[in-house]
């Protein structure tokens, strides 16, 4: 019998993240995905909330050991999405990335 370890996902951001209200909760559409049975979704999100305030919580993200970090924080925030990747142009969301990294090269 192989045992499989769980994977660790942790979702940063404002209310799309949270999925609360009339915000679609995506991260319980993928916990209930069959193929993502052995993954766990942390939720960090908070409705209304600004990057520099996720960064508040980034501690807490990243004890949980996650594999890989979704941030999904508003684009009225300072955060502008292409489809060549993420570019930010808040002090806040850099600061975020910059966080992220240094766990991961800790790591």
């Amino acid at each position: 019998m192989t045992v499989f370890e769980q994977k660790t996902v942790a979702c940063l951001g404002s209310s799309s993240t949270a999925g609360k209200g009339q915000a679609f909760d995506w991260i319980a559409e993928l916990r209930a995905r069959p193929r993502n049975a052995q993954v766990k979704f942390e939720n960090f999100g908070v409705g209304g909330d600004l990057a520099f305030n996720a960064l508040k919580r980034l501690p807490a993200v990243l004890a949980c050991r996650p594999g890989k970090v979704v941030v999904w924080v508003s684009r009225m925030n300072g955060w502008r999405f292409h489809t060549d990747g993420v570019h930010l142009n808040s002090r806040a969301g850099r600061i975020v990335a910059d966080r992220i990294q240094e766990f991961i090269d800790a790591c």
